[in-house]
């Protein structure tokens, strides 16, 4: 229920992308699913890519508890040193073959959000987990970030 309320911000909501990962981690506190953040880059994401990389990372949590019985998460939003912020979710689930499974909607609405948030996503799995990394161009944003949404 958290995860929706907060993918569906009113206009001009203060939306900080690491107090959000933090929260998003928290909301599994005592499911026996450790899930940790490290995101020292958050105040370099572009304003236009804030909520769509939030909706990948709490989209990739979600599916790494739900399908792969992973027991570890770690989310990572890091300054790649080419001028871009990437975020990276890794799980230590049982993995699935990215070719072999029908594009769901979890998997095709990840996709979506990577592209409004001007990057594109790579999915890597296997039998000891799955990876999903997007990468964005880096802007000098500030660390909260005022979110502008239209309905």
């Amino acid at each position: 229920m958290r995860r929706v309320a907060r993918s569906v911000r009113t206009d001009r909501a203060v939306f900080e992308l690491s107090v959000e990962l933090a929260e998003l981690a928290a909301d599994f506190a005592g499911s026996g699913v450790e899930v940790s953040v490290d995101a020292p880059a958050a105040w370099r994401v572009p304003v236009a890519a804030v909520r769509p990389l939030y909706l990948v990372a709490a989209e990739a949590v979600h599916n790494a508890v739900r399908h792969a019985r992973a027991t570890l998460v770690e989310i990572e939003l890091r300054e790649d040193g080419e001028g871009f912020v990437a975020l990276g979710v890794r799980d230590d689930g049982r993995g699935f073959d990215p070719d072999g499974v029908a594009a769901g909607v979890g998997l095709t609405t990840m996709r979506e959000h990577a592209i409004e948030a001007g990057g594109d996503l790579d999915l890597r799995s296997g039998p000891a987990g799955t990876t999903i990394l997007i990468r964005v161009p880096a802007s000098a944003g500030a660390a909260t970030t005022v979110l502008e949404t239209t309905t």
